[in-house]
């Protein structure tokens, strides 16, 4: 997926976005063990033990990657909630992406980040084991790459789209609502040229052949 991101720069102040993904580590760290789970958790957890392509209430991505935590650190109420809070770190990385693609550098980096950092909506979710923080996650990485296919017109993003949006689904069904959202948008403005092109095709025939 990062195939046709732009080189890290060395003007562009990576050690505050890295710092900010280590203090949103730190911060659920501290707190993670301070309640007990949710009693939506346990949901999950039950998936988790009987994998399947998908449930009634949800689509299959949270309980597999549950199994696989588990497997790895154990049924801790701090394991347990590691899933939440590194999605939540590697949020920071997609909002310092977006940060930069707007021209933001050092101050700007900063209030983004800490307003995501102390924002209590997202230390909540950040913190709870369900799909919604890898929903939050996918809906940045798809507004990051719908981004640089507007601004670079680089067609090739269709393929990073497609896939941001296919993994979501697996996590969570809104996700339709913004590739939804977006390609209505798409069509009604002169970006529409952009989906006259072999790498949407590409993209849509592999996503039907899942």
């Amino acid at each position: 997926m990062l195939s046709c991101m732009k080189p890290l720069s060395k003007e562009f102040p990576w050690v505050i976005v890295f710092l900010f993904v280590f203090l949103k580590l730190l911060f659920h760290f501290f707190t993670n063990t301070n309640y007990e789970l949710h009693r939506d958790a346990f949901l999950y957890i039950a998936q988790s033990d009987h994998l399947a392509w998908g449930y009634v209430s949800v689509p299959p991505l949270t309980a597999c990657l549950i199994k696989i935590f588990r497997f790895f650190f154990g049924e801790s109420v701090f394991a347990l909630r590691f899933l939440p809070a590194l999605f939540g770190g590697l949020s920071v990385i997609y909002i310092s992406l977006i940060v930069r693609e707007f021209g933001g550098r050092a101050w700007a980096l900063i209030i983004a980040n800490t307003s995501f950092l102390f924002s209590i909506a997202y230390l909540r979710t950040n913190t709870l084991l369900q799909p919604v923080a890898l929903d939050q996650f996918f809906w940045l990485a798809g507004l990051y790459y719908i981004l640089r296919l507007s601004k670079s017109q680089d067609t090739r993003y269709w393929l990073h789209i497609f896939v941001v949006f296919g993994i979501g689904f697996l996590n969570k069904y809104s996700i339709l609502f913004l590739a939804m959202g977006f390609f209505i948008s798409l069509l009604l403005t002169p970006q529409r040229k952009l989906v006259w092109d072999r790498y949407f095709l590409y993209s849509c025939i592999f996503i039907a052949k899942r």
